[in-house]
């Protein structure tokens, strides 16, 4: 078979800037501008390629060469603050589904929708009856296969070239986004809702036997997979914003904090949807250091007050607006997060969350416009 090459062409001093940019984020500094960070993933950058799901999960190899191609894609063409590296870090993408996957869940495919775990949990004896995941199982089993087989790949037969440089590639593996709660409604549905109240002993053990699975697959893929990547993780707890703050602090928190105390580091959290009441919760219990890809139906000025210059933001101009435009509308909605939130430090302006795979790619350069034209912030006056 022919060796495959990639060669991405982007500005080594546009990375060098953004390198700088992201750095002084972790201080709560900016260097020029507010970065600038989108949603872009898999199903946008598919459309913009044409090439469907089916093709992009066929086999280890087209499923590494459609990801490097998809970065390649996005690097020259969409302005943002994403690549502060030549080397590359790539991980299986299933989306959302690995966590269900290796505990049995059925996966719906369509060829130009993200796959989709289909909820197969119909009761509470059902619930308590499921056997924890491990490693090797299912969607897990495949992401630990699919790496060992990239890794062959890069070695024999894909090669990558940064602005005409042979680039490093890294394949990976391990945590998969989505938190137990949002895991478990993935294998049980809407019914878990219902369950909380009818049977909430019943909803500690299936949430701990999930999070205890989420725990040592971190720590299988820590030790055997990828024994050099320290630090924290990163959640999605999508599925917890439409519960009362006093049903997310009995059935979210203690989990999440579970996985967050068994990887000291960064603790972020992705949360779309409507998560306002929730915010003093991720802030004072969880002791989140980054809310990342937040929901755009929350206010941001509520979201500074709440988290501003104590944890790192992204988000949250409206993807609907992203994509319908006008293009005067997405203008004043990137100014107004960037009035409201970049004077407080670490913010990133971004969407919120997701972009449609529609969205013209000229609206989507309208953010790093926003951003160049709004410059440096003034110092928030509730900043030490």
């Amino acid at each position: 078979m022919a060796v495959y090459t990639v060669d991405i062409r982007y500005p080594s001093e546009w990375m060098e800037a953004s390198q700088r940019r992201m750095m002084a984020l972790r201080e709560f500094r900016y260097v020029d501008r507010v970065p600038v960070v989108l949603g872009v993933y898999t199903r946008y950058l598919l459309k913009q390629r044409s090439v469907g799901y089916e093709e992009y999960l066929s086999s280890p190899r087209a499923h590494l060469i459609h990801q490097l191609e998809n970065y390649k894609w996005l690097l020259e063409h969409v302005r943002e603050d994403r690549c502060i590296s030549g080397e590359i870090t790539l991980q299986p993408d299933f989306e959302n589904i690995p966590n269900a996957g290796a505990f049995g869940a059925h996966i719906g495919y369509q060829d130009d929708q993200p796959p989709r775990a289909l909820p197969f949990i119909r009761t509470i004896d059902e619930m308590e009856a499921l056997p924890e995941a491990r490693p090797q199982d299912g969607t897990w089993g495949t992401c630990i296969a699919w790496v060992h087989e990239w890794r062959k790949l890069l070695q024999e037969d894909i090669r990558v070239r940064f602005n005409g440089k042979p680039v490093a590639v890294h394949a990976s593996t391990g945590m998969y986004g989505l938190g137990p709660f949002s895991t478990a409604i993935d294998l049980a549905g809407e019914r878990l809702y219902e369950w909380l109240y009818e049977a909430p002993a019943a909803c500690h053990r299936f949430l701990a036997k999930i999070t205890h699975a989420l725990v040592n697959m971190e720590l299988y893929c820590r030790e055997n997979i990828d024994p050099t990547r320290r630090g924290g993780i990163g959640l999605a707890e999508d599925s917890a914003q439409i519960i009362s703050a006093a049903q997310f602090r009995e059935f979210v928190l203690p989990y999440c904090r579970t996985l967050y105390e068994a990887f000291p580091g960064d603790r972020s959290m992705h949360m779309c949807g409507s998560s306002g009441h929730l915010l003093p919760i991720l802030r004072d219990e969880l002791h989140i250091t980054h809310f990342s890809g937040f929901g755009s139906v929350v206010n941001p000025a509520y979201v500074g007050s709440m988290l501003g210059g104590k944890v790192q933001l992204l988000g949250n101009v409206d993807c609907w607006l992203l994509q319908q435009g006008p293009a005067d509308e997405i203008n004043r909605a990137a100014a107004h997060c960037l009035e409201t939130l970049a004077p407080y430090g670490g913010y990133t302006l971004s969407d919120g969350c997701n972009v449609t795979p529609s969205t013209p790619l000229e609206h989507l350069n309208l953010m790093m416009a926003a951003s160049e034209a709004y410059g440096l912030p003034v110092k928030h006056h509730n900043q030490n």
